[in-house]
């Protein structure tokens, strides 16, 4: 299963995930992505989810919000507020199949599930 980490994304397999905020004035909000490059979960994901299909329908069983960010396949991505630099979770992580294009949204400060779009 091909895994990439870059600084505004994570991608499984054909799942792209991806932070969005809708900045207003003079602040963003925005998950630190990069936070995932120092860990294990390369191998977390190879070892324990490989056998299983991805499908927006269940990607979002793997999201669980927690205080400053949210942990994706059990591992913390910090989420900031450019205005000051402050944790913060008022973002929405957005979940994209790379094949579809159908994307779906997950208000993580709501922990409400959005429109899929």
């Amino acid at each position: 299963m091909k895994i990439k980490i870059t600084d505004e994304s994570l991608q499984v397999g054909h799942i792209k995930f991806y932070d969005y905020d809708e900045p207003s004035c003079c602040e963003s909000n925005y998950a630190d992505w990069s936070a995932l490059k120092d860990t294990t979960i390369e191998q977390v994901i190879e070892m324990k989810y490989s056998s299983k299909e991805l499908t927006l329908k269940n990607v979002l069983g793997y999201i669980e919000t927690c205080e400053y960010g949210f942990k994706i396949f059990g591992f913390f991505v910090p989420c900031y507020y450019s205005g000051n630099g402050y944790y913060t979770w008022h973002t929405n992580l957005v979940a994209k199949d790379m094949i579809t294009g159908k994307t779906v949204e997950y208000h993580i400060d709501t922990n409400e599930e959005g429109e899929e779009i």
